[in-house]
């Protein structure tokens, strides 16, 4: 008898994960014809060698798992035909593939399922993984701008933004991930998703705005991986707390149970000064937004009900930034806000300009294609 300890499903071929404890696993797939959760004979299957196991430490990731597919190949699976797979508790075939579309008002891209990446982050990459979201197909006609939540966030915290933005020519990605895990792990999966992405679309420019600590999330992405991704050229940080956070230091000194993202958080941490040990890309175009509605009292300093700002103008962030825009806002009502809508634009229009005019202006020009290499092996997880 075998007991599926974790699974996963894709809307297309591509790389998944597995997060499993520590042990010694056979690993199968099969295209889910008639999404009745059972394998069936008319379905085709594939599993990375016969009969061979691996084994995957506790931490660990093992990668170069890649299934090939047989429409023949009941018999040399070694998972028995009718086998059933126990039904997740929201979506059953909720794809972890980057690049699947998202229904924006789906619960598991709710508020509350946000909350539960933070407070429960294992149960949350468990059930949906963590991932990049499109609204609509890959269209090369338009510049993807990559959204990024912070803490308890999900994507439909970047509502007012996605509509408010010119569809024409720009499409909205959305990396979901389990707010509560370590930022660098989930930088680490960001990587994964955008090598993916940019290997499957090869697109000219990417461009990213994150909130809050999505935006610490970016910059150890920028410092880190950034100069493997020419493609991006933009970076928004709105409200996040550059220097770290003392609240996430009093969780990690006196709470019971210690959310893994508060130690990144705490100011001083080695995760803090790691983001500034590198610069952010020089072909990068960064932006700092920063809120200061919010809470005046001898118990805090001043905040945006949320984050200092002292911490959201911290001097090592500031350096790196070619435009600071300050509003009178606090930390969710930036996200709604007109103003800061209106300013947004601005920056991309402004930019879009400058890159159209690169491209259309007649004469003795140059114009150069660009490309890239990646690692030889970027870790699949599992």
């Amino acid at each position: 008898m075998r007991t599926i300890v974790h699974y996963t499903t894709l809307h297309e071929p591509g790389p998944y994960e597995l997060m499993l404890p520590a042990g010694t696993y056979n690993i199968v797939a099969f295209g889910e014809k008639n999404k009745n959760l059972t394998y069936d004979k008319v379905e085709p299957s594939g599993q990375i060698l016969s009969a061979e196991q691996y084994s995957a430490s506790s931490g660990g990731v093992v990668g170069d798992l890649d299934i090939v597919f047989s429409e023949q190949n009941n018999e040399k699976i070694d998972f028995p035909l009718g086998s059933k797979i126990p039904p997740k508790k929201y979506n059953n075939f909720h794809s972890t593939c980057p690049g699947a579309i998202a229904e924006m008002d789906d619960f598991v891209f709710s508020d509350e399922y946000g909350k539960k990446g933070f407070w429960n982050g294992l149960e949350f990459f468990r059930e949906i993984g963590g991932n990049v979201y499109f609204l609509e197909k890959y269209d090369p006609s338009k510049i993807p701008i990559l959204f990024v939540h912070g803490a308890a966030g999900s994507p439909q915290n970047w509502r007012t933004f996605f509509e408010s933005i010119d569809r024409n020519k720009y499409q909205p990605w959305f990396f979901y991930y389990p707010s509560g895990s370590s930022i660098d792990s989930m930088s680490h999966l960001l990587l994964w998703k955008i090598q993916n992405l940019q290997t499957k679309y090869k697109f000219k420019e990417l461009y990213i705005t994150a909130h809050s600590m999505g935006g610490l999330v970016v910059r150890s992405f920028m410092v880190n991986y950034g100069h493997l991704f020419p493609s991006i050229t933009n970076f928004i940080s709105i409200s996040t707390p550059w220097g770290g956070e003392e609240l996430a230091s009093l969780g990690v000194k006196y709470s019971p149970a210690v959310i893994p993202a508060w130690r990144d958080m705490q100011p001083g941490s080695e995760f803090i000064n790691s983001i500034y040990s590198k610069q952010i890309p020089p072909s990068v175009d960064y932006y700092l937004f920063f809120g200061h509605k919010g809470n005046r009292n001898i118990f805090r300093a001043n905040n945006d009900t949320a984050v200092t700002l002292a911490s959201q103008l911290d001097q090592r962030s500031q350096r790196d930034a070619k435009m600071i825009y300050g509003f009178n806002e606090d930390h969710l009502s930036i996200l709604s806000s007109k103003q800061v809508i209106s300013q947004y634009n601005a920056i991309l229009a402004d930019i879009y300009q400058k890159s159209t005019a690169s491209y259309s202006i007649p004469g003795n020009r140059l114009l150069v294609d660009f490309s890239f290499d990646l690692p030889d092996k970027l870790s699949k997880p599992m």
